[in-house]
């Protein structure tokens, strides 16, 4: 059985996000709509769609694991501890998650499009939106972490 847990630690693009209710939203929609703990193990898990440019969607994610996409221009890769949506023409990572983290419950790194056809970088080391550059911040207990776009309040940052 999946929970939604109270308290967790997930690290995103280089920054940490504890017990954020929303780790990134963009105009008050939440990215990763969804972080559940699987009971039986600890497991943590987060839920997110994945597009393009032009705003198709490319891979599902579903408590952290690919669990559709477009197989004809990306490769999505299903091992023990990590999945990954790879971009066949080019070899880029679109999206990486390492479930067994050694400094938090779960890593992740995108390099994706949203929906409206903006960019989101959170590569390994750092979150990159628009002009902003963010390296080993902690967003700890907040309702939102990083804000893009309007915010409703209650977001460690908020970008315009």
């Amino acid at each position: 059985m999946w929970e939604t847990p109270k308290n967790f630690k997930i690290k995103l693009g280089g920054n940490y996000f504890i017990n954020c209710e929303s780790l990134i939203t963009f105009n008050n929609q939440p990215v990763f709509r969804k972080i559940e703990r699987r009971d039986t193990d600890g497991k943590l898990g987060l839920d997110f769609d994945v597009y393009d440019d032009k705003g198709q969607k490319i891979a599902t994610i579903r408590r952290g694991n690919v669990v559709q996409g477009d197989t004809q221009a990306y490769e999505m890769r299903h091992l023990a501890d990590c999945d990954k949506v790879i971009e066949k023409s080019t070899g880029r990572i679109i999206v990486e998650i390492n479930k067994k983290s050694s400094d938090a419950d779960i890593a992740v790194s995108v390099n994706m499009y949203l929906q409206d056809g903006f960019l989101l970088e959170a590569t390994p080391d750092s979150i990159n939106v628009g002009s902003s550059k963010m390296i080993g911040n902690i967003f700890s207990n907040c309702k939102t972490g990083i804000a893009i776009g309007e915010s409703t309040g209650g977001a460690g940052i908020c970008l315009k």
